[in-house]
């Protein structure tokens, strides 16, 4: 474990070409110095107070340096988020809010995100429905007061339009449940908060929880989060969740896959739904 005193300072300053800092610099480093953990480079220290220019990472570069290359995201959680759950041993499709208003043109929470999500979940619904893989449905109804909806509506008061018997809150229909497939009606971004999804999924055996629906940014993630905290692994299907807007869902996408979940693509899913529960397989 390296001390760090003025002279070990001094010299590490001069072998980076900085000679030409004014002694204060090196009282401040010295003092950083002995502030953080003896085993940490000065240089990790020094980058750690970029709030105070002299302790920056430019003080350790001779003017005109040019700038290191900023690591990616990816790079930047490898070492320690992305680890996989993978799939369990019975799954579920928990379909997200795929109502009107998400897919109809000129409706509050048009997305043509949504609208390709759709096309892709079809396919979907139909190796599940011929699997026997349950599907559950979310969307939001609320009082039309709104006041059910408490903080989540004053912070978006469109939702206010999603009440019963209202066209943009009935099912896109290409998205319509059977009429043995449960709909939940919640008021909040988790398809878990303030439902018995979690209960109905527990009694029916699922571990595993295959995400559709929209949008990925709002519900989708916390949907996900919850099913982590409830104890059911997340499973996001890239192609078969849309968003507004190609930033926040590619943000939420990374977000989710990093901490929360997985994210596979839809062929990945579809083949694990026939290697697991198609009649050859049993």
């Amino acid at each position: 474990m390296m001390s760090w005193t003025r002279e070990t300072i001094e010299a590490l300053a001069a072998s980076r070409g900085l000679d030409r800092l004014a002694p204060e610099h090196i009282e401040r480093w010295l003092d950083l110095a002995q502030r953080q953990p003896s085993t940490l480079p000065l240089r990790q220290a020094v980058e750690r107070k970029e709030d105070e220019p002299a302790y920056g990472p430019r003080a350790f570069g001779p003017t005109g340096m040019k700038e290191p290359p900023q690591e990616s995201a990816e790079e930047n959680y490898r070492a320690v988020f992305r680890n996989r759950l993978g799939f369990g041993k019975r799954p579920a499709i928990v379909a997200i809010d795929f109502v009107c208003s998400y897919t109809t043109l000129g409706a509050p929470f048009f997305a043509e995100g949504v609208v390709q999500a759709v096309a892709e979940t079809r396919a979907l619904f139909a190796h599940a429905r011929r699997l026997g893989v349950p599907i559950l449905h979310t969307r939001p109804i609320y009082h039309s007061s709104g006041r059910d909806g408490g903080l989540f509506v004053q912070k978006v008061p469109a939702l206010r339009a999603m009440v019963r018997g209202e066209p943009m809150a009935e099912f896109d229909p290409a998205m319509t449940p059977l009429a043995d497939e449960i709909v939940f009606e919640k008021a909040y971004p988790s398809s878990f908060f303030g439902t018995s999804l979690a209960p109905t999924l527990t009694a029916e055996g699922i571990d595993t929880v295959i995400l559709v629906g929209c949008s990925t940014s709002g519900c989708v993630r916390a949907t996900a989060v919850d099913a982590m905290q409830f104890g059911f692994r997340p499973i996001v299907v890239r192609q078969c969740v849309g968003d507004r807007h190609p930033g926040p869902h590619e943000a939420a996408l990374f977000d989710i896959d990093a901490k929360y979940g997985d994210v596979e693509d839809v062929d990945t899913v579809v083949a694990y739904l026939e290697n697991r529960l198609s009649p050859e397989a049993m």
